[in-house]
């Protein structure tokens, strides 16, 4: 019996293996087909991975002002790279939180979109003709 448990072990994890291989496999020959989509993909995750991981990445908190340093130009040395406002916040910091805002009313307008189109096509498909004529008075 203990044959078994070890043969399905060794099977499951070399199959999540060449699950990984071929997923690593198929992304590798996109990108090599298609590689200004390759890069504007990489671009778009690298966007959603900031503004995810906004807490441990931003230098100063986004709501804190500091009077000393108000309308500060863009330095490096201040580790303030976008500059600060009229009363010294980190630009940078709400650049990157007010990120967190849009990729939330994105992910929400793309959930309400195929929410309704799918209930619409639902309903058109179920009802037919009479779903079709009363759709068509609103256009």
């Amino acid at each position: 019996m203990a044959q078994y448990s070890t043969l399905s072990a060794a099977t499951t994890e070399s199959a999540e293996a060449s699950g990984l291989s071929r997923a690593f496999q198929s992304l590798m020959t996109f990108s090599r087909r298609h590689p200004l989509s390759a890069f504007w993909g990489l671009v778009a995750a690298a966007i959603v991975a900031v503004t995810v991981l906004a807490p441990a990445i931003v230098p100063f908190d986004p709501l804190k002002a500091n009077f000393r340093r108000m309308t500060k130009p863009p330095s490096i040395e201040a580790q303030s790279y976008f500059g600060t406002d009229q009363i010294g916040r980190d630009t940078l910091s709400r650049v990157i939180y007010g990120g967190r805002s849009s990729l939330l009313v994105a992910v929400l307008a793309v959930v309400l979109g195929t929410t309704t189109g799918s209930l619409w096509g639902l309903a058109s498909g179920y009802i037919g003709r009479a779903f079709r004529h009363h759709k068509s008075a609103y256009y």
